[in-house]
């Protein structure tokens, strides 16, 4: 049943698509960082935290790789 419905390949699909929205969302809020844009409810002394950035993104470029790994193999 799990072949019919082809979730074996839409678990793949989820994990890169989950993998790349890590990267991309940290990738964009890196890039405002530098540009001086805060959003609107952050405070001005709140310090951007570069080591999550960096952690998450890690995370993300793995599951990403894996992801398509087992989409594209």
């Amino acid at each position: 049943m799990i072949e019919a419905l082809g979730l074996d390949s839409l678990f793949a699909e989820m994990i890169f698509a989950i993998g790349l929205a890590i990267v991309l969302g940290n990738a964009y809020a890196y890039y405002q960082y530098r540009r001086g844009v805060r959003p609107d409810d952050v405070e001005d002394d709140a310090p951007f935290n570069t080591g999550r950035v960096v952690f998450l993104s890690t995370v993300g470029v793995l599951m990403a790789v894996w992801g398509g790994f087992s989409v594209f193999t």
